[in-house]
């Protein structure tokens, strides 16, 4: 089902690059070199970084971003990873991402193995849009964070899973979902503590974009025991057996989100209509049942459900009701004629012909209602009348072949 569930992610990451929370740089061993460190650098780099640290420090960012642009025109030997790094977090914290990405990848090239290079640049493709630079710039960070930890793991801390969380939703927005599901799958299973459910909704997006639901199959599942109190979680449950076409599956997981919290409206229907493609009415009816009559548009599913449940008087009650009050003319013939079928299945042939007769005399043009009177007459051994309504009915093209084959047994019984 390709594309069907982005939605599920789309407005979760729309201020990712606003509230996106980075990883500092990690602390280094005393014996390794910091390439973000400008000690490294030539004294010019040296003299820049700081008073362009100094004037950011005040709150001036867009003259510490001039500083550090007039110290990388001035010659060759100032394209420091230092100051490149720098003039790209500063221009992305005014919102200029486009030359922020470019200095950013400069510095990336010359410091492949420095976290906070990575994170800044995935944040800034993000924003602009190039979510497959993104996606591989937030792996490229937690690899560089597991490096710096693996190099000095008391002075630095382990990398932080969520950028592969980030990468994963990249890939997704990228339409890369394979490289999504790749990224995601392996996450939500190895999370150490409960899985956070923004995990688990993201791989279910992922795999229902790559035609391939049955791929976040374990997440869902170890989402259910992280959090079996949760509505959300079960909610979502639902959605991926929905994808799945487990209809009943689906059913029974957003019961139990109704369980835990009453649903609202319009999930309460979706419930309905779940238990309905599930072929178990009676659940279908109950779930109607509760927004019923507030929502008369449901009068028709509901009784059809209690009819499929084997219960015409809890049908009729809705009928009544309905044909009393019917919000227009056509909504009158259809509960009209559904009565009618529910009246004749029950063999109360007078009640089922009043309610065809109602039903053509609101709508002259159903042939089905001419028709089922006719039926009910030769029931009703009402020759006369039968022979009216069928003569009607054949004028339809619909009812024509049945029509006249009933006026043929009338015939016969006539001679």
């Amino acid at each position: 089902m390709v594309r069907r569930a982005r939605w599920l992610v789309i407005a979760m990451m729309a201020a990712l690059g606003l509230s996106l929370a980075l990883p500092p740089a990690p602390a280094r061993a005393a014996e390794e070199v910091d390439p973000l460190d400008p000690a490294t650098a030539s004294a010019p780099v040296r003299r820049a970084v700081f008073r362009a640290e100094t004037t950011h420090g005040r709150g001036e960012t867009a003259e510490a971003v001039r500083i550090l642009r007039e110290a990388l025109e001035a010659g060759e030997g100032r394209d420091h990873p230092s100051l490149l790094y720098r003039l790209g977090a500063y221009l992305l914290e005014l919102d200029e991402a486009g030359p922020a990405a470019d200095y950013l990848a400069q510095a990336g090239a010359k410091a492949p193995d420095s976290p906070p290079i990575w994170a800044d640049l995935a944040r800034a493709t993000y924003q602009l849009g190039r979510y497959d630079e993104a996606a591989r710039a937030f792996a490229r960070a937690h690899v560089a964070m597991q490096t710096a930890h693996r190099a000095a793991p008391e002075e630095t801390p382990a990398a932080d899973p969520v950028l592969l969380y980030y990468s994963g939703v990249a890939h997704l927005l990228g339409d890369e979902p394979d490289e999504a599901v790749d990224t995601l799958a392996p996450l939500v299973a190895s999370a150490p503590d409960t899985v956070p459910r923004e995990w688990v909704q993201a791989l279910v997006s992922a795999a229902a974009d790559a035609g391939q639901p049955a791929r976040a199959a374990a997440g869902v599942e170890r989402l259910l025991r992280d959090h079996p109190d949760a509505p959300g979680a079960w909610n979502l449950a639902s959605q991926h057996a929905q994808l799945e076409n487990d209809l009943a599956g689906a059913a029974l997981r957003l019961q139990v989100a109704d369980w835990l919290r009453p649903l609202p409206p319009q999930e309460l229907r979706l419930l309905g209509d779940l238990y309905g493609a599930a072929e178990l009415p009676r659940q279908a009816a109950r779930a109607y049942q509760r927004l019923w009559p507030d929502d008369p548009d449901l009068a028709r599913p509901l009784a059809v459900a209690w009819l499929q449940a084997h219960e015409p008087d809890s049908a009729r009650v809705v009928l009544d009701a309905a044909i009393a009050d019917p919000p227009d003319d056509r909504a009158a013939v259809q509960m009209l004629m559904l009565l009618g079928d529910l009246e004749y299945g029950e063999k109360n042939w007078q009640a089922a012909r009043e309610a065809y007769r109602r039903a053509a005399e609101r709508d002259p043009d159903s042939g089905r209602a001419w028709l089922m009177q006719g039926a009910t007459s030769i029931e009703l051994e009402d020759v006369d009348a039968a022979r009216r309504a069928l003569e009607r009915a054949a004028e339809f093209d619909a009812q024509e072949a049945e029509a006249e084959r009933l006026l043929e047994y009338l015939e016969r019984g006539a001679s």
